[in-house]
Parts: C-alpha cells; sequence; structure tokens
C-alpha cells in the first residue's frame, strides 16, 4: 500500500481542528517559531525535525521535555527586540512582545506538546510534563463583569455597527468566536424571545445550544437580518472566523482605552474589562434572576444544562425570567415587578384588616341577636 501517502503536516493537522482549536493551536505554533527563531536561528519546524532526529537515535524524550521548557520559560519574559503585528487591514499595528501570563504560556506549552505528539507519533507522560515544565503558580481573582452602567457606556460608545453585536453579547452570554460564526440561518425571530441556535462545532463544549436575545435587542437584529441571505454570516468582518474574532478583540481593545474602561488585575496585569466580560455580564444577571446554576446554564456549561432545559419551552420561560436584568435600556418591567410585590403586599394587608373588621361587626350582631332571643 505504499501508493498511499500518509499526511502528517502542520497543515494537515490544523485542518483537522474545529475553528476555534485551530486558532489557539496556530497561534501556539508562530509563538514556538517566534521561539525558536529567537533562540536558535532556526525556523519551529526544522528545529522539530532535528529533534526527531535525536529522540529516534537517543531513544528517549528528554530532549522533548527541555524543549518544552525552555519555550514556556521563554514565554515568561519580555522580548523588547521582537515586535508582534496585530490588528486586521484597517487596524494593523505592531508592539514590542511581552511576557505571556502563566496560564497562557501552559496553554501554548501544552498545544505544542499535542502537536508533537501527533508529528512524532508519540505519547508523552503527563506525569513527566508536569515534572519538567516549571510553570509558576497562578493567583486567582474572581472575574469582574461589567456592571450595567458600563455595559450602557460601551454601547453609547461605540460605532453603530458594534452596537448590535454588543446587544447580542450582553444578552446571550455567547462567545465572541461563537457569535462571529453565526448566520442568518441560526437566528428565529419567530419566537419569543428570539432564539439563536448555535451550531456544536463552534462550541467550545461541541453541543449544540440555544440561547436567546431580550427585546430591547429584537428590533435592530431583525433589521440587520433584512438584506442577508440565510448562509451569510451577521456578525462576521472577515470570511475565516479566527480573523473575525481577533479583529473584534482589537476593536473592543481600541474602545476600551478610548471611554477610560482600563484598570487592570494586580495579579496578572490583565484588564478587568474585555470583550469576555459581556459574558460575565450575561451569568451574572441571570444568577440575580434565578440562581447559579442558570447562570451556568445559560452560558452553554454542560454541568448545569439538564438541570433547566427539559424542554425548550420551559428553558425560555427562565431566560424570559432574566430578561429584565439584561436590559440596559428598558428597566420599566423589573421597577414595576418590585412595584407591584409591594403594592400587592399592602392590598393583602388592608384586604386582610377589612375582612377583619367585617367579622367582628358580624361577631358582635351574633351576640346581640342571641341576647336579644334569651330575653
Amino acid at each position: 500500500m505504499s501508493y498511499i501517502i500518509e499526511e502528517n503536516t502542520k497543515e494537515s493537522f490544523l485542518d483537522s481542528l474545529t475553528i476555534t482549536k485551530r486558532s489557539i493551536y496556530t497561534t501556539a505554533l508562530n509563538q514556538f517559531n517566534s521561539f525558536t527563531v529567537d533562540t536558535y536561528q532556526k525556523k519551529g519546524e526544522v528545529v522539530l525535525s532535528d529533534l526527531m532526529e535525536l529522540v529516534k537515535k537517543e531513544n528517549t524524550n528528554e530532549r522533548i521535555y527541555t524543549l518544552l521548557h525552555q519555550f514556556v520559560q521563554w514565554l515568561l519574559i519580555d522580548h523588547p527586540n521582537l515586535q508582534i503585528i496585530a490588528g486586521n487591514a484597517q487596524t494593523k499595528y505592531s508592539r514590542p512582545m511581552k511576557a505571556r501570563h502563566p496560564e497562557t504560556a501552559r496553554v501554548y506549552s501544552q498545544y505544542l506538546t499535542t502537536y508533537i505528539e501527533h508529528k512524532f507519533r508519540i505519547e508523552l507522560s503527563r506525569k513527566i510534563w508536569k515534572q519538567r515544565i516549571n510553570i509558576p503558580s497562578i493567583e486567582e481573582e474572581d472575574p469582574d463583569p461589567f456592571t450595567s452602567e458600563e455595559v450602557r457606556m460601551v454601547i453609547d460608545n461605540c460605532s453603530p455597527k458594534k452596537k448590535l453585536l454588543y446587544m447580542v453579547l450582553k444578552d446571550s452570554g455567547m462567545r465572541i468566536g461563537e457569535t462571529c460564526s453565526l448566520r442568518k440561518k441560526d437566528f428565529d425571530t419567530t419566537k419569543d424571545p428570539v432564539e439563536i441556535h448555535i451550531p456544536a462545532r463552534f462550541t467550545k463544549t461541541k453541543k449544540a445550544r440555544i440561547t436567546f436575545v431580550t427585546m430591547e435587542t429584537k428590533p435592530l437584529l431583525i433589521k440587520r437580518l433584512e438584506n442577508l441571505q440565510d448562509d451569510e454570516v451577521v456578525f462576521a468582518t472577515s470570511r475565516t472566523p479566527d480573523k473575525s474574532t481577533d479583529a473584534e478583540w482589537q476593536t473592543f481593545n481600541n474602545l476600551r482605552k478610548r471611554i477610560g474602561l482600563t484598570d487592570k488585575y494586580q495579579n496578572n496585569g490583565r484588564y478587568k474589562k474585555t470583550i469576555h466580560s459581556f459574558r460575565s455580564y450575561t451569568a451574572t444577571q441571570a444568577t440575580k434572576a434565578v440562581d447559579e446554576s442558570w447562570g451556568h446554564s445559560l452560558l452553554g456549561h454542560s454541568k448545569y444544562l439538564g438541570q433547566y432545559i427539559r424542554n425548550q419551552e420551559e428553558y425560555a420561560h427562565f431566560y424570559k425570567r432574566t430578561e429584565p436584568y439584561l436590559m440596559i435600556y428598558e428597566k420599566i418591567e423589573v421597577i414595576d415587578q418590585t412595584t407591584s410585590l409591594v403594592e400587592m403586599k399592602d392590598q393583602l394587608k388592608e384586604e386582610f384588616r377589612r375582612e377583619r373588621e367585617e367579622f367582628m361587626t358580624l361577631l358582635n350582631q351574633r351576640d346581640f341577636l342571641s341576647k336579644l332571643i334569651k330575653k
């Protein structure tokens, strides 16, 4: 069967991945290429080919672990001599390469490990990997979600083209990569609330799920969808979803700087407000409206989905309860619900008081009649 050529290239490996994973793997491998050029003056694929020969010759994987460790340590420091090109054709810019967050270094090294296993057709020990690859411990901080006021400030100051995108993000809890992959046919505007059907191939869990948008977003969405064909993307700015996602991150970063949402976490230097914060906002509001499990469920966390999605109608019912909490322009419904509860309580008290008085009146009349009869 020698006429069947076995493909084992970087391109074939990336093509076998989902769109979301392909983007991260591509970034990790590009970083590895920058590392090998900076350290060994050779491209990453050349270094791996040379490494493969040594591994076969020495019959040990020790050099692989050493290379992975060097890669991680390289990621954890600044490289002012290296320039990063980012953005799209309209927003392209360059900046010095900064040290990566330990969690980013861990992810990149794990993805590189998977690629090496594919390329070398071997399986590396995860136990040895943890022993050999030294990554600093990460101090965790609770993510800082948007407040309703901050969400409105972002949307009031963004371009008209981005307003609908951000409205959908804060309503639905979708990831920006999922949102950029959606086509017109994935929306059902005949339902109340409007449904968004996210295909499995675009979700992180590889499970299709449904989410929604609020009544305040619905008119803008319908207007956008009117002139699109069923297979046309709704939010993507490029034919490649990965490039669209990167462009949206950069656009939001520019907006964040312009409106002054530049606070950072002390432990890692990352911005507290990112485009991902819309997702945290959705979860926070859903938790306020129902409970924490529903907040996770709406985001598509599979551990919690079964608790709420017994049927589609019930899932929509929970979203309708959440809808008032998600809206930033129309707060009447939430205020009215709170006010009506107070009014109902007062009304019940008054009715109880009147009934009690009537009962006492009847009781007194009965006693009076009883005395008359006895006479």
